[in-house]
């Protein structure tokens, strides 16, 4: 069995949360013009990709390989494949002065002036955008660049689990003792995470963190 699934989308907005208590509330520069927060959403993901297998492998009885009983059986025959692919678009994110806030306002932050795209050529890490492309606005203004210009680094993170299950008549029908490995992440794919995005900051456009790395686990079920 398996299933897969594309989404093409947009999400657009002046602000993702309906308050103003968290999120991305306090990048609204000038409440009296929430229309220059427009913007693509924090949730915007242009593409996303994902797709579920599950697969019996055809070892043991009433199979094609090793098909008997017995011991032989009770090893190798009845283990179950499954795995859960995912990959995304990456999220947007704001760059902001990280100086001084001279506009004047009680905002909780101060947009750079944008004088170029930003974007690179071969985004990396150590490079993710172009700082230079955002300066300081003149003191008592606004910056006219806005939210959400710039998208953070794709995702992709593949999970794969092998079970067994083995029926327990004793305890009823249906009931059953599971075994299971797990994967998470299991090609421990690196998912950065969002650049240092304070303009005027030491390490501007450099990425420091990631999101995820391979996770192992065994696990053991009893179900009746």
């Amino acid at each position: 069995m398996f299933v897969a699934n594309y989404t093409w989308s947009k999400a657009m907005d002046t602000q993702t949360v309906s308050n103003w208590s968290g999120g991305d509330s306090g990048l609204v520069q000038y409440t009296y013009n929430p229309m220059a927060n427009y913007g693509p959403g924090n949730a915007d993901m242009p593409n996303i990709f994902n797709f579920y297998v599950v697969y019996q492998l055809p070892v043991g009885k009433g199979k094609h390989f090793v098909n008997q009983g017995g011991v032989l059986n009770a090893v190798v025959g009845g283990w179950q494949v499954s795995s859960v692919f995912q990959a995304h678009s990456g999220s947007p994110y704001t760059p902001t002065m990280g100086t001084a806030n001279l506009s004047g306002s009680l905002a909780n932050n101060w947009y750079p002036n944008r004088v170029g795209g930003g974007t690179v050529p071969n985004p990396n890490i150590n490079e993710w955008f172009n700082p230079a492309a955002f300066v300081e606005p003149a003191a008592y203004t606004f910056g006219d660049s806005g939210r959400n210009v710039l998208f953070g680094p794709s995702y992709k993170d593949l999970d794969i689990s092998l079970s067994k299950g083995f029926p327990i008549s004793k305890l009823g029908e249906g009931a059953k003792f599971e075994i299971r490995a797990d994967a998470f992440d299991s090609l421990n794919n690196p998912n950065f995470g969002f650049p240092n995005s304070s303009i005027g900051t030491f390490g501007v456009g450099v990425i420091s963190t990631a999101n995820t790395s391979r996770t192992m686990q065994l696990g053991a079920r009893l179900s009746f």
